[in-house]
């Protein structure tokens, strides 16, 4: 409710879509940056929003699993 409130849409139409749908970036770390290891990361990100944009420091920590490989 409160991300849908920020982006001025209805929540119900936010099920099922990336951030990428709704023009947000957050960006990728290359997966070799964390192929033994976990990598935190973190990227300022600018969302729009219906009063202008607003930023928002974006920490992501991954972590690759060991038996699939999938991160």
């Amino acid at each position: 409710k409160v991300f849908a409130e920020l982006v001025g849409a209805d929540q119900r139409d936010l099920a099922g879509r990336a951030l990428a749908d709704l023009g947000i970036d957050v960006g990728i770390v290359p997966d070799a940056a964390f192929s033994d290891h976990e990598c935190l990361s973190s990227t300022d990100v600018a969302i729009s929003t219906p009063s202008g944009p607003r930023w928002f420091s974006w920490i992501e920590l991954s972590v690759r699993d060991k038996e699939s490989g999938s991160v």
